[in-house]
């Protein structure tokens, strides 16, 4: 594993304002994706079968390009992701309780700390072999804001080769 790569990334990701803007406006994502506007929804969407799924693809995608055109690289991949997950359960999962607990949330540990350590692992090899960014990159974009990524509203291109659509985050009622 580059040593130097991975404590950049993760003191990058300790800036991000996990979960702080969650009741707070911003245009930035209106215009790149859209809202969900209620805790069930919220609940209903993170834990869906179709938001699972486009992760799932998206991190099959990023092992499937390492394996394929990096494979001395893609060996770094377990030790990356040791390493994100204990970086989610020491530094996200407090956060995320205090989250959880303030708007009276059943546990969104395995669905945020998987976001999490694969937004670090594409991140670290986008930065140690210059990958191009995928879908995590997005999911970072809007964990940035202090929101959280719940969905993922497709629309097919005409080749139906590559689904194009917009995220979808959490935002109470109450901004929109």
């Amino acid at each position: 594993m580059e040593k130097s790569i991975l404590p950049v990334i993760l003191q990058m990701m300790d800036t991000v304002p996990f979960f702080e803007n969650v009741t707070s406006s911003h245009p930035a994502l209106e215009s790149n994706g859209t809202f969900c506007n209620s805790l069930e929804s919220f609940e209903h969407r993170i834990r869906s079968e179709e938001w699972e799924s486009v992760r799932s693809e998206a991190a099959a995608q990023l092992s499937l390009t390492l394996n394929k055109k990096f494979q001395n690289q893609y060996q770094e991949w377990n030790s990356v992701a040791k390493a994100a997950r204990l970086f989610f359960d020491e530094r996200i999962a407090p956060k995320l309780r205090q989250f959880e607990q303030a708007h009276g949330l059943k546990s969104l540990a395995d669905d945020i700390g998987y976001d999490i350590s694969h937004i670090i692992i594409e991140e670290y090899f986008v930065k140690r072999i210059g990958i191009k960014r995928m879908l995590f990159s997005r999911l970072l974009d809007i964990y940035k804001q202090g929101r959280i990524p719940c969905g993922y509203t497709v629309f097919p291109e005409k080749n139906h080769a590559q689904p194009v659509g917009k995220i979808i985050s959490f935002s109470p009622p109450s901004i929109m």
